[in-house]
């Protein structure tokens, strides 16, 4: 059920604010009392100055007057339809409208189980259709499985995508990777410096940015640029605690950092064809904590990635007590709620925050203070290379 509810005309409040209800059937806007919903109290508003319509779950505003019209600030075209979401505000003539999207409970979440049971059926086939905006990962992972492969071959590879180029080169000249501080500015001379394996996670980042540039991706806009500001901060502390506290190799943490929430990644792809979840943000929060660790395992098994990585992937949020650092699960655990303390992703009006006393027994306050102080030049140099 969509809800128009008119607020004010021409910057007043309205004495008494009303509204109308739209079903599947959907109706039109106007100045004349035949309208679904009249806006009498406006000369700017045409006798039918918009048209709502229900498509594959999702209600659609179009506006059908030359008098300026707007949603969230934008310019609403005439003609052009424009999905309405929960929570958006329109401007029809001089008149403010705030929009309420409501379906049945037992709807959506009917429509997460089926979101959830294409995804399963769509991983678990014979011949996995890959999601675009993992082309360059899939590249790179595919070039790395030949243990004879050059520098000189990957350079090719690396050369023919110029995002990823940018950043190994960037990588190579960073703080981190080069303290002499002379200029790099080849593609196998970086490659050289950094390593194959970095490689491999900066492909990983290009490839998300990628996807968050998608115009699928407009309605998660903000959720889904705190995920990767949190997924690069825990790919740093990754890199740092590694280094520092067990003999892994840094590179391989800080990838499994920038990849242990692929499951929110995907998962917000796919929410994107099922506008009823999507929309219902209690519910999309709720699939995504849910079923990410497991749609993230399944889709880097898919992938054709370590099952011990995979694994680690899979639990990095269940909580637990680690006295020491020792393995990579560990290290993606503490990296993750260190991370999460300033960097998480959730929504915490819409869950608690990640509890930090699985820590206190591996780190006091003044030993948290003093690994984060002597690691923070590190930490900003790579958020600086992978683009936080």
């Amino acid at each position: 059920m969509l809800t128009l509810r008119v607020l004010s005309c021409k910057g007043e409040k309205l004495p008494a604010p009303y509204e109308a209800e739209f079903d599947e059937a959907g109706g039109s806007i106007g100045r004349t009392p035949d309208n679904r919903l009249a806006l009498p109290h406006d000369a700017s508003v045409s006798t039918i100055h918009a048209t709502v319509r229900f498509l594959d779950g999702r209600y659609f505003l179009t506006a059908q007057s030359r008098n300026p019209n707007r949603v969230n600030g934008r310019e609403l075209k005439n003609g052009v339809e424009q999905a309405l979401a929960d929570g958006d505000e329109l401007d029809l003539g001089a008149s403010r409208l705030v929009v309420s999207v409501r379906f049945p409970e037992s709807d959506v979440r009917a429509l997460s189980f089926r979101m959830l049971e294409d995804i399963a059926r769509d991983l678990s086939g014979e011949s996995i259709c890959f999601p675009t905006f993992l082309d360059i990962t899939l590249k790179v992972r595919n070039a790395l499985k030949n243990p004879k492969l050059s520098i000189e071959e990957l350079g090719t590879l690396v050369s023919a995508e110029p995002l990823l180029s940018a950043k190994v080169i960037r990588l190579a000249n960073s703080v981190a990777m080069n303290r002499s501080g002379r200029p790099i500015l080849a593609v196998n001379g970086a490659i050289a410096k950094v390593g194959m394996e970095a490689v491999r996670g900066l492909s990983f980042a290009v490839a998300i940015e990628q996807l968050l540039s998608s115009k699928k991706m407009v309605a998660f806009e903000a959720l889904s640029l705190r995920l990767w500001e949190h997924s690069i901060h825990v790919a740093a502390l990754c890199r740092v605690l590694a280094r520092r506290l067990t003999g892994i190799n840094p590179d391989e943490a800080m990838f499994a950092g920038l990849i242990h929430d692929i499951g929110v990644f995907y998962l917000l792809s796919r929410a994107a064809s099922f506008p009823q979840v999507s929309d219902d943000r209690a519910e999309l929060h709720q699939l995504l904590v849910d079923w990410h660790g497991n749609i993230g395992h399944a889709l880097l098994a898919a992938m054709g990635l370590p099952e011990e990585v995979a694994t680690v992937i899979q639990g990095h949020d269940l909580d637990r007590v680690v006295a020491t650092v020792k393995t990579l699960a560990d290290v993606l655990f503490v990296a993750n709620r260190l991370a999460s303390l300033e960097h998480g992703w959730r929504d915490p009006t819409l869950s608690d925050a990640a509890p930090a006393n699985s820590l206190s027994d591996l780190l006091d306050a003044e030993a948290l203070g003093a690994l984060l102080a002597d690691s923070a030049e590190e930490v900003s140099s790579l958020k600086s290379v992978l683009g936080a």
